[in-house]
């Protein structure tokens, strides 16, 4: 049976007994202060952690140092591309030279036979395994957007500006969801 609210209540009828403040030996209270004091330097210690990460957000990359002259003028060579992006140069010669400390030096060989034109190119590569090497990995960055197991473009690389009036840039939409529920447009087939 419940009791009135304004019923006295017997104090010691409670099943526990009532709070008391404990008070802490020297001893106790140096442990808490050596707790506090590890939580605080783990704190401290993982701040550049949360600094970094803020910073990375806020600040954006630093550009790659710039790549010779010789190296764009070999990409438009190779790719057939006379307007290539300096930036985009810029981060493919990084990529490669650093997956390969070597490549600033075949890069600098591929120029010296690209003098001869193509033929001297070709025939470069069939000499020395590492100039070819060294040249399917500059075609494949522009055209693939991927140098040295970086991404350095995507939207804006070669393979996907050859078909980006047919095919959608895989991961980018054109319009709004469900868009592909509507029939196509009638396209006439292009001469090639």
């Amino acid at each position: 049976m419940p009791l009135p609210l304004d019923a006295p209540v017997d104090k010691r009828d409670r099943p526990y007994p009532p709070p008391q403040r404990a008070e802490l030996s020297e001893q106790g209270r140096m442990r808490r202060r050596a707790l506090m004091l590890v939580a605080a330097l783990g704190m401290v210690a993982t701040f550049p952690a949360w600094l970094q990460g803020s910073v990375a957000h806020a600040a954006p990359a630093a550009s790659p140092a710039a790549a010779p002259a010789e190296f764009l003028a070999l990409s438009q060579l190779v790719t057939g591309r006379s307007q290539l992006d300096t930036e985009v140069a810029n981060r493919i010669y990084a990529a490669l030279s650093q997956k390969d400390p070597a490549f600033p030096n075949q890069a600098s060989a591929l120029w010296q036979h690209a003098n001869a034109g193509v033929e001297g190119l070709q025939q470069a590569a069939l000499s020395d395994p590492a100039l070819s090497k060294a040249l399917t990995n500059i075609v494949s960055a522009w055209y693939l957007g991927e140098a040295g197991g970086q991404v350095v473009q995507y939207k804006t690389a070669i393979g996907n500006q050859v078909v980006e009036d047919v095919v959608v840039t895989p991961s980018y939409c054109r319009a709004a969801p469900g868009y592909w529920t509507a029939q196509p447009p009638h396209t006439v087939a292009r001469s090639i």
